[in-house]
């Protein structure tokens, strides 16, 4: 599991400038996973990991809050509208929930309101694609 130290330089390497207190903020509003916090035992430091899909959930999140997303997506028409932290953590768990399965979570967008289901696929689709480029980007890396 990654340190904050090591999401920081995949991060750089993405094109995405952030800090640890950036870090902090997403976890708190539930952009990123909780990192695993403890302590080393006394005298030797405390300790952060987070989980490796941490990398892929702040180059979404950061796109989508930040509406940068244009450059690497096909939704180049959109104007790019900045979405509120809410809405990419409600994004971020429909994804979890579903099994990171791309199908599955599009379609369970799909029920209520025909209108506020096309936008919410849109933005889900967004997410996903988002997360899709910052996975192969890494691998790459």
């Amino acid at each position: 599991m990654p340190s904050p130290d090591d999401i920081l330089e995949e991060l750089k390497l993405l094109g995405v400038p952030f800090s640890r207190r950036g870090l902090l903020r997403y976890e708190d509003w539930d952009v990123i996973s909780k990192a695993v916090r403890g302590s080393q035992g006394r005298g030797i430091g405390r300790y952060t990991e987070y989980p490796q899909c941490t990398i892929c959930e702040v180059y979404a999140g950061h796109r989508l809050i930040n509406g940068t997303y244009g450059e690497d997506s096909k939704f180049k028409d959109l104007g790019f509208p900045k979405l509120s932290p809410q809405l990419v953590a409600f994004l971020r768990k429909n994804y979890i929930d579903n099994g990171l399965d791309k199908e599955r979570t599009l379609q369970s967008c799909s029920e209520g309101d025909t209108f506020k289901a096309d936008v919410l696929r849109s933005f889900q689709d967004l997410y996903i694609n988002l997360y899709d480029v910052a996975d192969r980007k890494y691998l790459l890396s």
